[in-house]
């Protein structure tokens, strides 16, 4: 993700509060503060996924460098979360919280797709993670994450 001059003023100016020996270096507990300050706000263990996808699970101290590695792979994530949830709701048109057959079978109608029943199963099989009978919005976001569509 590239970033603005004026973002990296900003980003600079986050990671200097907690760079107190001015070495170049934040202790990694510091972390989550420091990119609190920038407006990420992290749910549950959404920052310890973000720390292993940027590889900085088990580091002690981070550099400039990391850290902005760190904002880039996070707000990446986000976006995809961010889109993957608008497309959900395209197909959770009755906002029931999650896709059934008959959501798919109305928006393939809509489209002009003939669509068997069986079809229609073998899709909300595919997509249902949980084994709940429904597509819900963590069962389709992992399916798109693992087809790599919207990356």
């Amino acid at each position: 993700m590239n970033f603005s001059e004026e973002q990296i003023v900003e980003i600079q100016e986050a990671f200097s509060i907690f760079d107190t020996e001015s070495i170049g270096e934040i202790k990694c507990k510091d972390l989550e503060v420091a990119v609190g300050l920038l407006g990420l706000n992290f749910q549950n263990d959404e920052f310890q996924k973000d720390l292993q996808k940027s590889g900085l699970k088990d580091a002690e101290k981070i550099n400039f460098e990391d850290f902005l590695k760190f904002l880039s792979t996070s707000q990446k994530e986000r976006n995809f979360k961010k889109e993957a949830t608008k497309v959900f709701k395209l197909f959770d048109y009755d906002e029931k919280g999650y896709i059934s057959i008959e959501n798919l079978r109305k928006i393939a109608s809509e489209l002009g797709e003939s669509i068997t029943e069986q079809e229609l199963k073998e899709m909300i099989e595919e997509g249902d993670r949980d084994g709940d009978g429904f597509v819900g919005k963590e069962d389709f976001i992992q399916l798109l994450e693992q087809s790599k569509l919207l990356l």
